[in-house]
């Protein structure tokens, strides 16, 4: 199955045989994934470049070819304990993975990574946060599971790419993933802890599907994108905010267009017409609340001040 984005998280090689399981996991052929990008973790966070769309494919719909893994006659078995080999305790995994749950609530063996420096993530996943401190960050496919297969969250082109009773569901013009229709919770698979039955409204569809679940409601977002404040980014298409910088410091990340402090997110400050936070803890510092200050009545969640239930 294909989709149209990918975040390249790599700063430098890794074992070859971590990129060829990854690889084999769900690629299409034409699948555009970032470049490796170097930063420097040192001076200052002034030098703050807009990332200009161009060269690269932006469009957020998923290309044309599919390339399934299990047709690949070079494709092997996930060793036991590998990245992305099935888990459901710490245990089960490698010296230097540990067991997290991916989109659909599934364990797989994953590792911790960093936005830039020496903790990296293999070709076509991302670093994602999981917890509320900055150590919480782990590798992640991007499809937000290891391989499509045509359940729950898979990658698609059309329904036909989806097992049966699942159809391929394009959210409000996002990458599109397999779906499961519902009328409760009962209709979802009990082993798929991580999703629930939601309500769906676009221009497309009107109906209910088992989605994962985000501060424990329903979402349809199965995979990385569109990329979040302070995430990673290679073009300004791919960030919800619509901005790409390049700091030498903090990254390159999406931001907020800004004119002054007042302008930016609790913690982050206004720097040449961008939203960047302090170099002292950079993005993965601010997604874990650090510098971030909210009033009575709200908790801080992933940088953002929330109100209570």
């Amino acid at each position: 199955m294909s989709f149209g984005f990918a975040c390249l998280l790599c700063l430098k090689p890794v074992d070859l045989a971590v990129i060829v399981q990854s690889m084999r996991m769900y690629l299409p052929r034409r699948l555009l994934f970032f470049s490796v990008f170097l930063l420097v973790a040192c001076g200052s966070s002034s030098e703050a470049e807009p990332v200009a769309d161009g060269g690269a494919e932006t469009t957020t719909t998923p290309s044309e070819d599919v390339c399934d893994p299990s047709t690949d006659d070079n494709s092997a078995p996930v060793a036991p304990g590998a990245m992305c080999a099935g888990c459901t305790t710490d245990a089960d995994c490698g010296d230097g993975y540990d067991c997290l749950p991916d989109a659909r609530g599934i364990g797989f063996c994953t590792s911790r990574c960093d936005y830039f420096g020496e903790t990296i993530c293999p070709r076509w996943f991302y670093c994602k946060q999981f917890g509320n401190t900055s150590l919480d960050f782990y590798c992640s496919p991007l499809a937000g599971v290891c391989e499509s297969d045509g359940n729950d969250c898979s990658t698609c082109e059309t329904d036909t790419d989806c097992n049966d009773g699942l159809i391929c569901y394009e959210p409000l013009g996002d990458i599109r993933f397999c779906a499961r229709p519902c009328e409760d919770n009962d209709d979802c698979p009990s082993e798929y802890t991580s999703m629930a039955c939601g309500s769906v409204i676009d221009t497309t569809l009107t109906t209910s599907l088992c989605m994962p679940k985000e501060l424990g409601i329903p979402t349809p977002k199965c995979g990385a994108l569109p990329l979040g404040f302070c995430e990673p980014c290679e073009t300004a298409g791919q960030c919800s905010t619509g901005l790409c910088v390049s700091s030498p410091n903090v990254g390159q990340v999406c931001s907020k267009p800004c004119e002054s402090t007042s302008d930016c997110p609790s913690g982050t400050d206004c720097v040449q017409n961008a939203c960047l936070p302090p170099v002292a803890y950079g993005c993965q510092g601010f997604l874990s609340c650090l510098g971030v200050t909210c009033i009575a009545g709200e908790e801080c969640y992933r940088g953002f001040c929330l109100s209570g239930p």
